[in-house]
């Protein structure tokens, strides 16, 4: 994410981070408690480069435990029962629902010797 926005992944971290419970986590509005990153409720300025807990959304259990939470969420989501929408297979799914190790506070130190694609993670 920092190099998509073209700032080191230390300046990443200041700006756009929060520490909860050990954890980094991205901002959110005050307001509406939306990632800062979220553009009109619904589109990712940084789609290409979003994090873990962002690439495995919509398919978090919460949201296909019935056709009624899947339609709930579609509300918030462009891309549930979008025409255009590729049907994505469920071992797509699992593969993208496969959660990421996280990264606390101690080891934000050896964050910045990590890929750049690990930052995404960082949730």
């Amino acid at each position: 994410m920092a190099t998509f926005l073209k700032i080191s992944p230390e300046e990443f971290v200041k700006k756009y981070t929060r520490e909860v419970d050990g954890h980094l986590a991205l901002l959110e509005d005050a307001k509406n408690y939306d990632c800062v990153f979220l553009k009109d409720g619904k589109t990712c300025t940084l789609y290409g480069s979003r994090p873990t807990q962002c690439r495995t959304y919509p398919w978090w259990p919460e949201n296909v435990k019935s056709k009624e939470a899947w339609e709930e969420e579609g509300k918030r989501c462009e891309g549930i029962n979008h025409p255009d929408a590729p049907l994505i297979s469920f071992e797509e799914i699992k593969k993208r629902a496969k959660p990421k190790p996280r990264i606390t506070k101690r080891k934000i130190s050896s964050l910045f010797f990590l890929p750049l694609w690990f930052l995404p993670s960082v949730v």
